[in-house]
């Protein structure tokens, strides 16, 4: 989890460089290799495709806003030792607000997906979802700070 609140208030930093720059959204899709782990069955697999993101920040008057969108695009792989091929699907949306009177808000979703193709019955596919919301004050003061995750092997 001190990754993901580390990676959103990072976002929210970088918001505040893109606000007062007037940026706009701005979109791009680069190729993607990762190493993913199974949870379910103990796999590592090696995968490729494109990640696909998408981000922006505005200014009005309550605040600077911050949005950014990121998805997996035509990821395939294989396990390292099996040989079992996979297919990873990723989408994770994170928005940060910060209120010109200090106060702030963050939240984030994710759902990960990688599934074993040919199926012999057993549990090997692997979800993984995540919620997260933070809520400061304007002094400064955590007043929500909620995170809920879930595995699912099915």
């Amino acid at each position: 989890m001190s990754r993901l609140l580390a990676a959103v208030m990072s976002l929210g930093a970088t918001a505040l460089v893109l606000a007062g720059t007037g940026a706009a959204d701005t979109s791009m899709t680069v190729p993607y290799s990762n190493v993913a782990f199974n949870s379910c069955n103990g796999e590592f697999v090696n995968v490729q495709g494109m990640i696909h993101t998408t981000e922006g920040s505005s200014v009005d008057a309550n605040g600077t806003h911050f949005h950014i969108t990121i998805n997996l695009a035509g990821v395939k792989g294989v396990a390292i030792g099996s040989g079992a091929r996979y297919v990873e699907s990723d989408t994770q949306t994170q928005t940060s607000n910060f209120h010109f009177d200090g106060a702030s808000e963050a939240n984030a979703v994710e759902t990960r997906i990688l599934n074993r193709l040919g199926e012999d019955g057993t549990l090997d596919d692997f979800r993984y979802h995540l919620r997260f919301h933070m809520t400061v004050n304007a002094n400064g003061v955590i007043t929500v700070d909620r995170t809920e995750s879930e595995i699912d092997c099915n």
